[in-house]
């Protein structure tokens, strides 16, 4: 249980908390005025505190814990003095450094590494705290035990409420549905891992969901399509590998490719340069024989014989000179008859070498281009190679798919078996475990009929559904204001008082003021006499904060005598009466 709140500032009021019944009173002053106000004295900010101590985030803005440049700078250290199973320990955390927790009075296990600070204290991280004080609070295990599984914070959020406008099975506003079934069901001694691994098959489910929704709107490319569509181009994408497997284990590449592809290229040049060359000479053969054909000698006497037609008489040496001439004539028309044939005969050897060389030039072109048709380029053969290696990613990338699209199909299946089964062991587990559920109902009517004690009837539902527990809870025919907050008064008194029966447990149970608004004193002076009864038979301390005008009169109280359970009284006359000393 809680033994007291202390600071390390002479401002603040502490306050010690003993068995049984503990009241926070905020007082009104006769010096006050109509401006004064108890709220904001101090009474949440007590529950802050606690919360805070015992590794909590501090939590409503309004809260001076909360981001307070004040209590940072003139660093403000709260303590929280506990009785845990007869071990005085305190727990004390600085507002300036959050993550350091200092412990005295506990032996913590090695596990949670603590570190000696001196004077008898221990350091450790709020999340070791947490973690040792569900096993000290709840039994809990003191290492980490995975996801969706019971919290010290949730837990104890349910014995020292920060919230009232919401259900009594739940501890704060929006609460996700996987935290509001496990830590109900752990703290009513029902089995809660069915709840725990439906949550676990829902994040697998909405997991598969998003990556479903991934295909269908393409933002996941590489596995869209239907499964029979990708199989089908799979089987297409084999064969092309087959093929070009094929040719490459075929594929003949020559050492010298480049070098006969280089000398073929150069011999067909030299096949047109001959042709070329052919063509030429075989044009000056022709032409050289058409002259040589052409070629006529003069006719012997031809001049005379014109001059003699005329009648002409020549001298004897003109004669003798015309004849010189015409032998000179016939002399030269010879000797170039003779220099024809002779070019000639060189032509037409020239052709034939010509054309010899053209043909071994094309002997050795056609050898070249004959290797070049049997072999392959080094190049061709690279390139054969990237498109297999391309075609292999490809398939290799669309059989991942597949893959996948099959695992999540079977996922899928898989869930939904696994999901039945949850539900069918959890319906079992909890029809066996049906006397822990009459016992709690049990406890619930009884503190609702102690409130109500017109006959009012409560009524706690409990059942296991395929979405997890289910719950109703109500108190019919009160009549009454406040009922809301009654059922919440009578379901946490209820798991108070079943935790009351174990080895480990909170020891207490707090309610901040807010709890009473609006309840009529009727049901507040009822309320406090059983939460003083139970506390005292059952040995679990309540605590509980109100305002002095707020408290039920003393006729309905039945010999319970409050001033005597009041631990801490604040008032509303300035900052000294204030439960930190100051005004924020």
């Amino acid at each position: 249980m809680i033994t007291g709140v202390t600071a390390n500032k002479p401002g603040f009021k502490p306050v010690t908390f003993g068995a049984g019944l503990n009241v926070v009173l905020a007082d009104k002053t006769e010096g006050s005025t109509a401006k004064d106000s108890r709220n904001g004295v101090g009474k949440t900010t007590l529950l802050e505190i606690i919360h805070y101590c015992l590794g909590g985030n501090t939590y409503k803005r309004s809260c001076p814990l909360r981001k307070s440049v004040d209590l940072i700078n003139e660093g403000w250290t709260f303590t929280v003095h506990l009785d845990l199973h007869g071990r005085q320990i305190t727990v004390s955390r600085g507002v300036s450094k959050p993550k350091e927790v200092f412990v005295t009075g506990a032996q913590l296990p090695s596990i949670l590494e603590p570190e000696a600070a001196g004077e008898g204290r221990v350091l450790i991280s709020p999340v070791a705290l947490n973690l040792w004080l569900g096993q000290q609070f709840f039994d809990l295990p003191v290492e980490k035990s995975g996801k969706f599984v019971p919290g010290f914070r949730s837990l104890f959020s349910y014995f020292a409420r920060r919230e009232f406008d919401i259900e009594p099975y739940e501890f704060m506003a929006k609460q996700a549905a996987w935290n509001r079934n496990v830590h109900s069901a752990y703290l009513l001694g029902l089995d809660w891992q069915p709840a725990s691994k439906l949550q676990v098959l829902k994040e697998r489910s909405d997991l598969i969901g998003k990556v479903t929704k991934g295909i269908k709107e393409g933002v996941i490319r590489s596995l869209q399509g239907k499964i029979s569509e990708m199989e089908s181009k799979r089987a297409r994408l084999d064969g092309g590998i087959t093929d070009l497997e094929r040719q490459l284990k075929d594929f003949k590449v020559h050492p010298d490719y480049r070098k006969i592809e280089q000398d073929a290229a150069r011999l067909d040049g030299e096949i047109q340069r001959l042709k070329r060359e052919g063509y030429r000479l075989r044009n000056t053969l022709r032409h050289y024989e058409d002259s040589l054909a052409s070629e006529i000698e003069p006719v012997e006497g031809s001049v005379l014989a014109l001059f003699e037609s005329a009648q002409v008489e020549l001298p004897e040496l003109i004669t003798k000179r015309v004849e010189e001439v015409e032998q000179f004539h016939r002399q030269v028309i010879h000797n170039r008859a003779e220099f024809l044939r002779e070019e000639c005969d060189t032509l037409r050897a020239k052709i034939a070498a010509n054309e010899q060389a053209e043909a071994q030039v094309g002997s050795q072109r056609g050898q070249a281009l004959s290797i070049i048709d049997s072999h392959h380029a080094l190049e061709e053969y690279t390139q054969l190679h990237e498109r297999l290696a391309n075609l292999r990613h490809e398939r290799d990338a669309l059989a991942d798919a597949i893959k996948q699209r099959r695992e999540i199909e079977r996922d899928k299946d898989e869930i939904k078996v696994e999901k039945q089964q949850i539900i069918i062991q959890g319906k079992r587990d909890h029809d066996e475990r049906e006397e822990i559920r009459a016992k709690a109902i049990r406890l619930f009517n009884q503190n609702s009929s102690a409130l109500y004690v017109e006959g009012a009837e409560g009524t706690l539902e409990i059942d296991f559904k395929d979405g997890g527990f289910v719950y109703n809870i109500d108190i019919q025919g009160a009549g009454s204001t406040g009922i809301e907050a009654m059922k919440m008064f009578c379901f946490d008194l209820m798991l108070a008082q079943l935790w009351s029966e174990k080895s480990t447990n909170p020891g207490f149970l707090y309610h901040d003021s807010r709890l009473f608004d609006g309840v009529d004193d009727r049901q507040k002076a009822a309320a406090l006499r059983l939460a003083a009864q139970q506390g005292q038979q059952r040995g679990f301390q309540y605590i509980c904060a109100f305002n002095s005008n707020d408290l039920p009169p003393p006729d309905l109280l039945e010999g319970l005598e409050l001033d005597k359970a009041v631990r801490l009284r604040l008032t509303d006359k300035g900052p000294d009466g204030k439960l930190l000393g100051r005004q924020f």
